[in-house]
């Protein structure tokens, strides 16, 4: 089955579907979902088109990352674009503004990331 349309080209080598599937629903961000479940719902995605995945550690303290990276693993990597966010936005003590909550050490960004690509 074809793709979603893309949007105009990013780069020359990578075109943004106008679509995509989020998977904080992965991480019992609203219910709880079975590992078999949330695999069943990756693979429904896939038959239709969708090559566009958003996640992040936050979505069930990263059940999400893994449960869609499972599930991902057996699709040629070439074929879809993943997305994920770092830190986590919380309220600041100045009213009306937000902060990124992070670690302590040089490169908190750094260490999130490099544990999302494990996942």
């Amino acid at each position: 089955m074809p793709t979603p349309a893309a949007s105009g080209p990013l780069t020359s080598r990578l075109r943004l579907p106008r679509i995509g599937f989020g998977a904080a629903s992965l991480g019992y961000m609203y219910t709880p979902v079975t590992d078999e479940e949330a695999e069943a719902v990756v693979e429904t995605m896939w038959a239709a088109g969708i090559r566009l995945y958003d996640t992040a550690a936050l979505y069930g303290g990263g059940l999400s990352e893994v449960r869609l990276g499972r599930a991902l693993a057996r699709h040629p990597r070439a074929e879809y674009i993943l997305c994920t966010k770092v830190g986590g936005a919380g309220p600041s003590a100045s009213a009306g503004r937000r902060t990124v909550r992070g670690t302590s050490g040089t490169s908190p960004m750094t260490s999130r990331c490099g544990r999302s690509r494990r996942a």
